[in-house]
């Protein structure tokens, strides 16, 4: 249930690989039961204004951003390329700060996964998305279990013995994919990771990802500058103008889950953003 803009839920919160959420230090009495309040939003942005620079050097990449994802939502930031969108992700995974306004993360850590898998080419497939656990201290016998199902989650068991140079690019993303979700972050962060892979394989990863995604419920801020990919995956779409990057307009996707779904019932949407986009950047051309 919903009470004051909180999330009520029961004493015990559901386990999960990534559902782990911050409660917040209150306990209320609802028709005599003890609840926990859970705040919905997963990352806020308050009239974020970033500046790179000083002087004549001064850029100004972001003005006066304000924005909200839920948690379990997927957002699609979609744009042209050097309106701001990864300054954003920097923002919301604390590599950058702010130069006005606030940025916070009630939901808990972050994971940012960029658009090159960055795997060690020495490591095998197991070894590379077990590195997080093993800079966390944890023994061998400790985490091969839980890379062993971080595997099947990305349908890549069969591949834990082999190296990123023996595996396709999408199969190098999906182990990228595996290793972020090692971190067992709350909030995963991603910067164009799927934009060097060919169209077909995109689709394919788009599958994996809403199904990972469904069977994980993280939190996902997904950067893109294709109206498509925004469409298949977004709950919701966030159209950012040209340098600066200011929020241009929201589009909500009522799908049912699945990227051929989701794309279907974006389809009236589909000139509306495009013609914003455009807009855009044909504005940005001109100035």
């Amino acid at each position: 249930m919903v009470w004051d803009g909180w999330n009520v839920e029961g004493p015990v919160v559901a386990p999960g690989l990534m559902s782990a959420l911050t409660v917040v230090d209150a306990v209320a009495a609802v028709d005599g039961a003890a609840v926990r309040l859970v705040d919905s939003v997963a990352i806020r942005l308050d009239e974020v204004t970033k500046v790179f620079g000083s002087g004549d050097s001064r850029l100004l990449a972001v003005d006066r951003l304000s924005m909200e994802v839920n948690r379990g939502e997927l957002v699609c930031l979609l744009g042209a390329s050097g309106c701001g969108k990864s300054t954003v992700l920097n923002l919301v995974a604390g590599l950058e700060t702010p130069t006005r306004g606030t940025v916070s993360v009630p939901a808990g850590n972050t994971t940012l996964m960029f658009q090159e898998a960055a795997l060690f080419p020495w490591l095998t497939v197991e070894q590379n998305v077990g590195m997080p656990m093993r800079l966390r201290g944890r023994r061998r016998s400790e985490r091969s279990g839980e890379v062993r199902e971080l595997l099947e989650l990305v349908r890549l068991d069969r591949f834990a013995k082999h190296r990123p140079h023996e595996l396709s690019g999408g199969m190098r993303q999906r182990v990228a994919l595996a290793r972020a979700l090692a971190q067992h972050s709350e909030v995963l962060l991603m910067d164009e990771p799927f934009g060097a892979v060919d169209a077909i394989t995109r689709d394919l990863l788009h599958e994996d990802l809403v199904r990972v995604r469904h069977e994980t419920d993280v939190t996902i801020l997904f950067v893109t500058h294709s109206v498509r990919e925004a469409t298949r995956l977004g709950d919701r779409i966030v159209v950012l103008s040209s340098r600066p990057g200011r929020v241009l307009e929201e589009f909500t996707i009522p799908g049912d889950g699945s990227p051929a779904g989701h794309e279907l019932a974006a389809a009236p949407l589909v000139p509306r953003i495009t013609e914003v986009l455009r807009h855009e950047i044909g504005r940005h051309g001109r100035g």
